[in-house]
């Protein structure tokens, strides 16, 4: 007997590339790292001497920054300021110096590394009669992307009798009181401001005389000062490094059934004998 069966038209399953593409594309994970920005603008200054100081008599004492020196918005330098002498008051003497010298000097290319320095030195100092004295004051400063630093050396530092010694590189901030009750005297004092990705500076002040009453008066001499400061979205904040090359995810490919291309109906009939 024989019997014919038909066989219904059989499909194809088409691999549709651009499909598979836009799944590999969808699934690709890529590793970016933030913009990294850089340090946009610095700021830098010193002077050798100055001084406000209103005696018990009402009469003010002042010296202005002698000699002073300020960065151009631009950068640049180094720029120096030199003067043979300073004086402020007399009988009694608050201040007089030997030579002053300043400088400053920044980089132009924006960058992280972008570098302000500044420096004063005086010599010869002498300080409210006698009672301070060093044959050199020198202050340095820097400021970058990775903050900010400075120090100050003393050299021939003399105190009154009874104060406690002073290293020619004193900590920040050392402190001695004067006897009398006229006032105080800080060597090395800084100030610092660090603001993430907005600005670090800092300003160091050799010797800085605050003057409280007594004898001598009040208000402040303040000698070889010396500024640095870096601004932008950049400051202390860790060096950019390179971004990761995206890693695509792999996506399974359709394995095609039958022909591979569109559907095509395949019609016909199979006899057979049984």
């Amino acid at each position: 007997m024989t019997r014919t069966l038909s066989i219904p038209p059989r499909l194809a399953v088409p691999f549709v590339a651009g499909a598979a593409a836009a799944a590999t594309l969808a699934a690709t994970v890529a590793l970016t790292s933030g913009a990294h920005a850089d340090v946009t603008s610095v700021g830098g200054g010193a002077f050798g001497a100055r001084a406000s100081v209103t005696r018990l008599t009402g009469t003010a004492v002042t010296l202005a920054p002698t000699p002073a020196v300020t960065l151009p918005a631009a950068g640049g330098g180094p720029f120096t300021r030199t003067a043979a002498s300073a004086t402020a008051g007399t009988a009694p003497a608050l201040l007089s110096t030997g030579a002053l010298v300043v400088t400053t000097q920044g980089g132009t290319t924006v960058s992280h590394t972008r570098t302000v320095r500044s420096s004063a030195t005086v010599s010869d100092t002498n300080l409210l009669d006698g009672r301070v004295t060093a044959t050199a004051v020198s202050t340095n400063c820097l400021s970058n992307g990775d903050g900010s630093s400075g120090g100050t050396t003393l050299a021939g530092l003399g105190l009154p009798a009874g104060l406690p010694a002073v290293s020619a590189t004193p900590a920040p901030n050392t402190v001695r009181t004067l006897p009398g009750g006229i006032g105080t005297v800080t060597f090395n004092e800084q100030v610092e401001v660090n603001t993430a990705g907005v600005v670090t500076s800092t300003v160091v002040n050799g010797i800085h005389v605050r003057l409280t009453g007594g004898a001598l008066g009040t208000g402040d001499i303040v000698i070889a000062q010396s500024r640095c400061s870096a601004r932008g979205p950049d400051v202390l904040r860790p060096a950019a490094t390179p971004s990761p090359s995206p890693v695509p995810v792999p996506v399974p490919v359709p394995v095609p059934v039958g022909n591979a291309g569109p559907a095509q109906p395949v019609d016909g009939s199979v006899s057979f004998t049984g």
